[in-house]
């Protein structure tokens, strides 16, 4: 067996993650991702050392991870309202891509990368909200006085719960009207009268391209 040690490309890691959400994490061998990605089972494991580093891949693949500056850059042009919204419309992607089933094998076979993606996500949503809501103060969109410990605690504790493979399994709405709600009621607990103004423009733009796409 090889020892994974070329670097896969966007394009496999993506077409792995369709596999898993097509097939299943647990019923999808190796031998069947060699075989949809046309590949030899020697080359696949050229990448991967194994199914548990294969997994891991696609899992850091699927947060698209960006350092801090390069983040900074990339929101520059948006409000910091703008820039939440759009965060809950990536994780109602990121979460969408793994089916219920899948979260509970990643939970139960491959525990210790569920609970590194879990602290990954944890950080990196510390961050990005640390580094917006400075923004937002700055725009005059966020209140100076708002208790931002207390609600990014509230915030992260409620993705933890409702992320859980349980708790999607059992949800009573979508995972967009779900992930859009919580980051709805984070702005309003901390914004000022003209972030509130908006987040009511930023919701009608959202509304008008959702229509126009149904269209």
């Amino acid at each position: 067996m090889c020892d994974g040690n070329l670097t896969p490309s966007p394009e496999m890691l993506q077409n792995i993650s369709d596999i898993f959400a097509k097939y299943g994490l647990r019923s999808t061998s190796m031998e069947d991702i060699s075989r949809h990605l046309k590949i030899s089972k020697k080359t696949l494991y050229a990448y991967f050392a194994d199914k548990n580093q294969l997994v891991s891949a696609v899992m850091m693949f699927r947060m698209h991870y960006h350092d801090m500056e390069e983040l900074r850059r990339r929101i520059d042009p948006y409000s910091a309202v703008e820039c939440l919204m759009a965060l809950s419309a990536h994780i109602t992607d990121m979460m969408e891509s793994l089916s219920p089933a899948n979260s509970f094998d990643m939970k139960k076979y491959h525990l210790a990368i569920y609970e590194g993606v879990t602290e990954k996500v944890q950080k990196l949503a510390d961050e990005f909200l640390a580094l917006v809501i400075r923004k937002g103060c700055a725009e005059g969109l966020f209140r100076p006085d708002a208790n931002y410990k207390l609600q990014c605690y509230l915030l992260t504790k409620q993705f933890i719960l409702f992320a859980s493979p349980e708790a999607l399994s059992t949800l009573h709405c979508s995972i967009t009207e779900l992930v859009a709600s919580l980051f709805e009621n984070f702005v309003r607990a901390i914004a000022t009268p003209a972030g509130m103004m908006e987040l009511e423009r930023v919701k009608r733009e959202t509304d008008k391209r959702e229509t126009e796409k149904k269209l």
